[in-house]
């Protein structure tokens, strides 16, 4: 840690001084704490010192050591030793992680330098997929990366269109991943939105930016980009997209259209639980009672966790004045010793509709004492207590 303090302000003598003291008491770590001696040297521009300790650790599979092997052997005037210590760094470095996309940078450079054209751009595009502020030597986050070289050396040898493709392939599967991220919304749309300014032919990009304005609660800008996607997919939709428009639709109070795509959703995946649970909302909204509790079967089937839709069939059958079945999904909620509010609370409902009154007037209170901020039991509860005076 204090080495790591010293370089970072260049006391690089004093950081050498501490790695000659671990390596003195035999407490050097390979080929952890070489690789960071050795980039002492490295970014003293003393390749050949540098290159001393790179090489030491034998057998290793550290990416970032056989990365920097390449980079001060290339600085050495080595291009084909330098491209040979960089395919071991691809070798063992994640190919999907942003990190490494200066590792495939710099061998497109190199590999240009040896003449081998299609390497070199296959290489650059790959980088550019990872990381498109690269072109800008840049990290997401503004630092200034330190490459082999510009990418103007490689012109000539990709088109422009390659290019845009790659960066906004880049994009898009960053937003993607944004989405997965607690509060990653606004970036997921901007990045989404850089994605699409730069080539906007994909379908995926207006699925995900639909996405993005349906967890905002945009929902009619949602459903355009939806209907961009259908469009621009030519039939190739996912059961998933389908799921996402149905939710959508559901949003804005358009059940019918909900109700259809989440069907379309079951007709090309029939395993998922959560597709059928919506269509039992969508079907209820539509008062298609019957439907909806053959869908909460049917999810209900697929959950371990059946509790949720156990008080969903519930309500269902209260709609339906289906009372004592409804009585009966609340009891097996409730006697499985849990404190669920809106257990009691549905349970009070049908109680009511039981014309068990005081049932229904001691269920309400009890949701009431667990969660005071559930409106519907106070409803039922004022409107009970109007009846009785």
């Amino acid at each position: 840690m204090k080495a790591n303090l010293l370089i970072d302000t260049k006391q690089y003598g004093e950081a050498i001084k501490i790695y000659e003291q671990l390596a003195n008491d035999g407490n050097l770590a390979e080929p952890d704490d070489l690789l960071d001696w050795g980039l002492i040297y490295y970014k003293m521009k003393k390749y050949d010192q540098a290159l001393v300790y790179f090489t030491i650790p034998e057998n290793h599979q550290n990416a970032v050591l056989h990365y920097y092997t390449g980079l001060a052997r290339y600085r050495m005037k080595q291009p084909a030793e330098a491209l040979a210590s960089l395919n071991q760094a691809v070798q063992f470095a994640d190919t999907t992680d942003e990190v490494y996309a200066p590792l495939f940078f710099d061998r497109a450079i190199v590999r240009a330098g040896q003449n081998d054209k299609r390497g070199a751009v296959t290489d650059f595009l790959k980088s550019v997929y990872l990381l498109p502020e690269i072109l800008k030597r840049q990290n997401p986050q503004g630092d200034t990366l330190e490459l082999l070289g510009s990418y103007l050396l490689l012109k000539g040898l990709y088109s422009p269109q390659q290019l845009d493709k790659a960066a906004a392939a880049g994009y898009r599967d960053r937003a993607e991943s944004l989405l997965d991220t607690e509060g990653g919304e606004e970036r997921a749309l901007k990045t989404i939105n850089q994605s699409i300014g730069l080539d906007s032919t994909v379908a995926e990009s207006y699925f995900i930016r639909g996405r993005v304005l349906y967890l905002t609660a945009n929902m009619e800008e949602a459903l355009k980009d939806f209907s961009k996607a259908f469009r621009k997919a030519n039939g190739q939709v996912s059961d998933y997209h389908y799921y996402i428009r149905g939710l959508v639709h559901y949003e804005m109070e358009q059940f019918s259209q909900a109700y259809a795509d989440f069907s379309q959703a079951i007709r090309l995946n029939t395993k998922e639980s959560a597709y059928y649970y919506d269509r039992a909302y969508a079907a209820a909204a539509l008062d298609n009672y019957e439907d909806a509790i053959r869908d909460i079967n049917q999810a209900m089937a697929m959950q371990d966790d059946k509790e949720p839709m156990l008080l969903v069939r519930a309500g269902l059958y209260n709609e339906m004045g289906r009372f004592s079945e409804a009585l009966a999904d609340c009891n097996a909620v409730i006697n499985q010793g849990t404190d669920n509010a809106l257990a009691y609370c549905v349970r009070g409902y049908a109680y009511e509709g039981l014309k068990q009154k005081s049932q229904a007037v001691a269920d309400y209170s009890r949701a009431l004492q667990l969660d005071p901020q559930l409106d519907d039991a106070r409803a039922a509860l004022d409107e009970l207590a109007g009846l009785q005076r």
